[in-house]
């Protein structure tokens, strides 16, 4: 996986050779959990191969991440996740 510093602008849509490097090393997100930490939110993805990884989600980017997965899931299921404690939650089970 290659990152890329950002410049400022829009982020570049995937590419052919992105989303198929993502199916070869079997990154597809299958759970994830998230804890607030005062503004800011640390949101966990696990993905089928049983990899986690970790990101930083501000207010804002939360907003432009539910909008886009709206965008492209616009028939998916009502928002909603099981409470564990006031600032925690998870969704979905990870590859065993």
């Amino acid at each position: 996986m290659t990152l890329i510093r950002g410049r400022g602008g829009r982020v570049p849509v995937p590419t052919d050779s992105e989303f198929r490097e993502a199916i070869d090393l079997d990154r597809e997100i299958v759970a994830c959990s998230a804890k607030r930490f005062g503004p800011l939110i640390a949101l966990k993805v696990a993905f089928h191969n049983g990899d986690t990884s970790t990101v930083s989600v501000s207010t804002a980017g939360g907003f432009h991440l539910l909008r886009a997965l709206k965008a492209i899931v616009p028939d998916g299921p009502t928002v909603g996740a099981a409470a564990l404690s006031g600032d925690e939650i998870q969704e979905g089970h990870m590859s065993g």
